[in-house]
């Protein structure tokens, strides 16, 4: 019997682990990212929603940013 299969969402939040994992093992903690490895992240694997600020995942990014920038 094959396993069940996992939902879009599901699907979507295992790419985004796989893609933190990629920049989080780099610094030895696979937990956390500095600032500079969030900064290479997003840019990129977000680059055409960093291009489009207006939109309204735009301005999520816009308010991620900032909130990084004050992160010590």
């Amino acid at each position: 019997m094959s396993a069940p299969k996992m939902t879009e969402l599901e699907t979507a939040f295992c790419t985004i682990i796989d893609v933190f994992d990629k920049y989080s093992s780099a610094e030895g903690n696979n937990m956390t990212l500095s600032k500079g490895k969030m900064k290479m992240l997003m840019e990129k694997e977000l680059p055409l929603l960093l291009s489009d600020l207006g939109n309204s995942f735009g301005k999520f990014i816009t308010a991620l940013v900032k909130l990084t920038s004050t992160l010590k």
